[in-house]
């Protein structure tokens, strides 16, 4: 039996399993937590803004992260989206302008070549 025992003593301490599975944590704060990691909050700054454990944000962002993914995807297909749109809108504002001034000075060479005629 002592034996046994000192097997015991010589074993490297085992890790212990995380007990911390933020259970008990609400659903807004949860929601709160998994938006904060979607907009590349650290962990430590979520945890003092919503005042929570980084445990807390540590087991939600193990627990949600492919929500959070799933998230920042969408966000970066946004942005792409958008700045599509921006460079359309401005490449045909562009136009619209360049057009808008050729036919401004073609008027006023119009303007210029019926003036002398006028005069004579």
């Amino acid at each position: 039996m002592q034996s046994w025992d000192a097997q015991l003593l010589r074993q490297p301490n085992c890790p212990k399993p995380k007990r911390h599975n933020a259970k008990l944590c609400r659903f807004t704060v949860r929601q709160q937590i998994v938006n904060a990691l979607t907009n590349g909050d650290s962990k430590r700054a979520i945890a003092r803004g919503l005042r929570v454990s980084n445990n807390t944000v540590t087991a939600i962002a193990e627990q949600e992260w492919q929500q959070v993914e799933a998230r920042k995807q969408r966000i970066v297909a946004q942005c792409e989206r958008n700045a599509t749109l921006a460079a359309d809108q401005l490449s045909e504002r562009l136009e619209t302008e360049e057009l808008s001034a050729k036919l401004d000075a073609i008027a006023a060479k119009l303007k210029q070549a019926q003036t002398p005629k006028l005069l004579a």
